[in-house]
C-alpha cells in the first residue's frame, strides 16, 4: 500500500485495501510523503501494520526494510530462517514443520490452499480442507512445511495447532490430540495472559476437556493469544492440521478415533471460525465419504498432483544452494535419467540423503559421489543392506537375519489397505521381544527406512516411506507370501473391536477355523486382545459342539424308546386279533346247532299235536307217524353227527388258536429281534457320526 494524502482520500483505494484484507492477503504499507504526520494515519493502518516511511530513510535503508518485509510476507523458502542443524535432504522421512527454509518447488500448490483457507475463513463455509494424493507425492510435506508455517505466522488471522497425527491413538498417541493442544497452551508467547488453571500437558488437558468442554478450553486459548497481540478485531480461526487422516479409519484405537471426531464436531459446531486442514490417502476417498462422523457439508478437496520431473532440478539444487554447497553440472541430468517410475520422488530423497552423508568433499555435491552410494535405484536395497551388515556385526546371526526381518515387518510394520496395496502400519517398540529383533529395528532406524520417536511416553516404530514397501525386494517377497494373512489380520481385529463395543459377535464356522489357523501359525505375533477373542470364540463354539452331541444322544434315545414301544404294541394288537377270530368263529357254531335243534323239535311237537286231534287219525296215522318219527330220529341223529363235527371243528379251531398264539408269540421274538437289530444299527450310526466329528477335530488340530 503506497501511503499518500491521495491515497487516504480515494474511496477505491479503501476499497481495494478492505477487500485484501478480507481474504487476509499480507500488506505492507509505505508512507510516501515525508511531510506527513504519523499522527495522520487511520488507525486500522497503524494499529495493525509496520509501516515502512521512504522519505525519514535511505535509498539503502528503505531496499533493506522493504525486502526483508517482502521475505517475510512472502511463500517462498527464502522466507524462512535455516535450522543450524539443518540436513538438506530429509531421506524418506517427510519435512517438518522447521524445514519450511527447505521446501522448494511446492509453491503454487501452497498458494493454493492457502488462498483456500483464507477463503474458509472470509466466508465460514466448506470449513474441511482435505488435500489428496497418492502415496510419495509429498502430501505430508506440503502440510507440515508448506502451509503450516506461513498460516501460523499470521497470528493475527490464525491460531495454529501444532499438527495432529492420528497414529496408533487419536487422543494420546505421540503427535495426538492432546499432546498437539498441550504444546499450544504452554506456548510462553501466550502465558501472561492465560488462566492460570489452564493444563500444559497431555494428561491435564484430557481431564480438563473432559470436565469444562473442548470449546471453552480453546476460547481460553485463543482468548490469550489475543490480549497478548493486542488483538480487538475479529477473533482468529483455529486451525487443526490433521496429518495422515486415513489412520483415522484404520486405528488399533477406534474409540479414540470417535471420541476426537466427536471433539472435531463440537469446535466446528460452536466456532463457525474453526478449520480443519487434512492430508489424506487418495485411496480413502471413499471412506472419508460415507463417515457419518464427518460433517460431510463441511468438506472441500484439493487434489494434489505428482510432482512433475521439470520440478525435481530445483528439489536437488534448491536445498544444496541454501546451504551453500555447489551440485556438479552433470549430477542433476544424472538423477533425472535414474529417478523415473511411480516411487521417483521418495527413491530421489534417499539418495540425496545418503549421497550427502557420503560426500567426499564437504563443499560439493559430485558424480562420482553418486556413482560410489550406488545411484537411485539401488538407494533401498544399498542402504538395507547397511542395515542388515551393522546387525550381524551386533551379534544377530547370520543365518537368521531374513527371518528376524520378516518377524519385524510381519505383521507389526505392514499391512494391506482398502486398494490391496501394502502400507505402512505403526508399532510399539514393546512389539519386538526379543533382542535380536530389537537390534534389527534398530540398524533400520539408523539407516533411516524406519523412523521411531524416541521423545516419546511411548515408544513407536514406523516405515520411513512406504517406497520401502515396494523397491526392497527381500520385503517385497515377504509380504507377497503373507498378503492373506495381512488382509485377515485387520478383518479380524475389525471383527473383534465390534465384539468389544458389542457391535458384534464372536467367531464362527469358516472365520473360526481361519482363525485358528492363523492363530497357530502366527501366535506368538497376535496381541493378546485378539488371542483371547479367538480363543473365546473357539471356547463357545465347542460349547455349542458338545451341546449339539448331547442333543443327538438324547434323540437316539428317544428313537430306542419308540421303537420298543411300537414292537410291544403290535404283538398285543396281533394276538389280540386272532383271539376275536377265534371267539367269533365259536360263537357262529354254536348258534347253527341250536337252530338246527329247534328245527327238529318244533316238527315233533307239530306233528304230535296234529296226532293228538284226533285219536283215530292217529291210528290211521300210527303208521305213518311212526315213519315220521323214525325221520326225525334220523334227523336228531344227523343233527347230532352234525354237532359232533361242530365240536370237532371246535376243537381244531382251539388247536389252531393255540397255533396262533405261538405264531404270535413268535412275532413278538421276531419284533424284539428286530428292535434289537435296529437299536445296534443306531448305536453304529451314532459311533461313526461321533467318530467322523472326532476325526475333523483331529485334522485341526494336526492342520
Amino acid at each position: 500500500v503506497l501511503l499518500s494524502r491521495n491515497w487516504l482520500d480515494s474511496p477505491v483505494c479503501w476499497s481495494e485495501f478492505r477487500l485484501a484484507e478480507t481474504f487476509r492477503k499480507a500488506i505492507i504499507p509505505i508512507k510516501l510523503e515525508a511531510d506527513m504526520s504519523f499522527d495522520d494515519m487511520p488507525g486500522e493502518i497503524k494499529d495493525w501494520y509496520q509501516i515502512i516511511d521512504r522519505g525519514l530513510a535511505s535509498d539503502t535503508e528503505f531496499y533493506q526494510r522493504l525486502r526483508r518485509a517482502l521475505t517475510e510476507a512472502g511463500a517462498g523458502p527464502g522466507s524462512f530462517p535455516l535450522q543450524a542443524d539443518a540436513h538438506p535432504y530429509p531421506g524418506l522421512r517427510a519435512l517438518k514443520e522447521s524445514d519450511a527454509a527447505l521446501f522448494f518447488v511446492r509453491d503454487p500448490e501452497v498458494l493454493l490452499t492457502i488462498e483456500s483457507i483464507r477463503l474458509i475463513r472470509a466466508t465460514g463455509q466448506w470449513r474441511i480442507l482435505a488435500i489428496l494424493c497418492g502415496s510419495g507425492t509429498g502430501k505430508s510435506s506440503l502440510l507440515r512445511a508448506g502451509i503450516w508455517p506461513r498460516i501460523n505466522r499470521d497470528d493475527r488471522n490464525y491460531l495454529v495447532l501444532p499438527t495432529v497425527r492420528p497414529g496408533l491413538a487419536a487422543l494420546s498417541g505421540d503427535e495426538a490430540f492432546w499432546r498437539a493442544l498441550a504444546e499450544a497452551l504452554a506456548d510462553r508467547r501466550w502465558a501472561p495472559h492465560l488462566d492460570p488453571s489452564m493444563p500444559t500437558t497431555p494428561r491435564g488437558v484430557a481431564e480438563t476437556v473432559t470436565t469444562i468442554g473442548i470449546v471453552q478450553v480453546v476460547e481460553q486459548y485463543r482468548r490469550a493469544a489475543m490480549q497478548t497481540l493486542l488483538h480487538q478485531g475479529e477473533p482468529p480461526s483455529i486451525v487443526v492440521p490433521i496429518d495422515q487422516a486415513e489412520e483415522l479409519f484404520n486405528s488399533d484405537d477406534q474409540q479414540e478415533s470417535d471420541q476426537f471426531l466427536a471433539l472435531v464436531r463440537d469446535l466446528l459446531n460452536a466456532d463457525p471460525r474453526t478449520i480443519l486442514v487434512l492430508s489424506l490417502r487418495s485411496d480413502m476417498l471413499a471412506r472419508l465419504q460415507a463417515d457419518d462422523r464427518m460433517p460431510q457439508n463441511e468438506v472441500q478437496l484439493f487434489n494434489l498432483s505428482p510432482m512433475p520431473l521439470s520440478s525435481l532440478p530445483q528439489v536437488i539444487s534448491g536445498p544444496a544452494e541454501r546451504l551453500g554447497i555447489e551440485v556438479e553440472p552433470g549430477l542433476i541430468p544424472r538423477l533425472l535419467d535414474d529417478a523415473r517410475g511411480a516411487d521417483a520422488l521418495p527413491l530421489l530423497a534417499l539418495t540425496l540423503q545418503n549421497l550427502y552423508d557420503a560426500r567426499r568433499h564437504a563443499d560439493r555435491l559430485t558424480v562420482d559421489d553418486y556413482e560410489h552410494i550406488g545411484g537411485v535405484r539401488k538407494a533401498i536395497e544399498e542402504t538395507a543392506h547397511q542395515a542388515r551388515a551393522a546387525a550381524i556385526d551386533q551379534g544377530v546371526a547370520s543365518g537368521a537375519y531374513s527371518d528376524i526381518l520378516r518377524q519385524v515387518f510381519i505383521p507389526y510394520l505392514v499391512r494391506i489397505n482398502e486398494a490391496e496395496e501394502p502400507a505402512r502400519r505403526t508399532a510399539y517398540w514393546s512389539d519386538f521381544q526379543t533382542e535380536d529383533a530389537r537390534t534389527v529395528v534398530s540398524t533400520l532406524v539408523d539407516q533411516r527406512l524406519l523412523v521411531s520417536d524416541t521423545n516419546a511416553q511411548t515408544r513407536t516404530v514406523e516405515i520411513a516411506h512406504e517406497a520401502v514397501l515396494r523397491e526392497w525386494p527381500e520385503i517385497v517377497q515377504h509380504v507377497g507370501k503373507h498378503r492373506d494373512f495381512l488382509k485377515w489380520l485387520d478383518q479380524v481385529n475389525a471383527l473383534r473391536q465390534a465384539y468389544a463395543d458389542k457391535r458384534g459377535d464372536l467367531l464362527a464356522g469358516r472365520a473360526l477355523a481361519v482363525a485358528l489357523d492363523f492363530r497357530d501359525s502366527f501366535g506368538d505375533t497376535l496381541s493378546p486382545d485378539l488371542l483371547d477373542y479367538i480363543n473365546t470364540s473357539d471356547a463357545a463354539a465347542e460349547k455349542q459342539r458338545l451341546a449339539a452331541v448331547r442333543e443327538a444322544e438324547d434323540k437316539a434315545r428317544a428313537a430306542r424308546r419308540t421303537t420298543r414301544m411300537l414292537a410291544g404294541l403290535t404283538a398285543m394288537l396281533l394276538v389280540a386279533a386272532i383271539g376275536a377270530g377265534v371267539a367269533t368263529w365259536q360263537a357262529r357254531a354254536s348258534a347253527v346247532i341250536a337252530e338246527e335243534r329247534q328245527r327238529a323239535e318244533e316238527i315233533a311237537e307239530g306233528r304230535a299235536q296234529e296226532s293228538a286231534a284226533s285219536a283215530e287219525d292217529r291210528r290211521k296215522e300210527a303208521e305213518d307217524a311212526q315213519q315220521v318219527a323214525e325221520g326225525a330220529l334220523r334227523d336228531a341223529e344227523v343233527a347230532e353227527r352234525k354237532a359232533q363235527d361242530a365240536a370237532l371243528a371246535a376243537q381244531q379251531n382251539a388247536e389252531a388258536a393255540d397255533a396262533a398264539k405261538q405264531e404270535a408269540e413268535s412275532a413278538l421274538l421276531r419284533a424284539q429281534n428286530e428292535e434289537q437289530r435296529a437299536l445296534r444299527e443306531t448305536n453304529r450310526s451314532e459311533s461313526l457320526r461321533l467318530a467322523a466329528i472326532a476325526n475333523d477335530i483331529h485334522q485341526r488340530d494336526d492342520t
